[in-house]
């Protein structure tokens, strides 16, 4: 069946359109079919604001493909937190900023866990110890990540994948 993948970047700077552009290429592109539910900051999560006019037109196509994909039951986009020890043991993988709590909690819910993000302060070292426990990837920066995520999440599905 569909395996579900939880993106959770708490408050961190991951702008809605970097993370709905990030979705739908995980669910046209993963080898297996992937649901994606979307945890964002409340500004992240939030309905676009108005942009110039050729932006505005990618950006409505890009609105576009995210309510098919919602439609679909592919897509569920989640304004703010979510309760990561219960949420996080119910995906088959999960993608976080790394910080200290959302990394915990995915490793106490034994699945793969992909640290991305701006990568400031602790969430290198949390990445790093994810990579070093081989739950996870070396974390990678958020602006190379919608480049390596389809890989990422392939691998973390994988049966008899490593990682977790």
């Amino acid at each position: 069946g569909r395996k579900v993948i939880a993106l959770g970047f708490s408050s961190m700077p991951v702008s809605r359109e970097g993370l709905l552009k990030i979705s739908l290429r995980l669910i046209r592109s993963c080898e297996k079919e992937v649901c994606i539910l979307a945890l964002g900051s409340a500004k992240s999560a939030a309905a676009p604001s108005p942009r110039r006019s050729s932006s505005r037109e990618n950006a409505d196509d890009l609105e576009t493909q995210a309510a098919e994909a919602v439609a679909a039951g592919r897509l569920l986009l989640v304004p703010g937190g979510a309760p990561y020890e219960h949420l996080f043991p119910l995906m088959d993988a999960v993608v976080v900023h790394g910080g200290l709590g959302s990394t915990c909690e995915a490793m106490l819910a034994k699945v793969p866990c992909i640290v991305t993000g701006v990568l400031l302060m602790d969430q290198r070292f949390w990445g790093s110890r994810c990579h070093a426990l081989k739950v996870g990837p070396y974390p990678v920066h958020i602006s190379e990540f919608p480049k390596r995520c389809v890989d990422f999440v392939n691998f973390a599905l994988k049966d008899n994948s490593p990682w977790a």
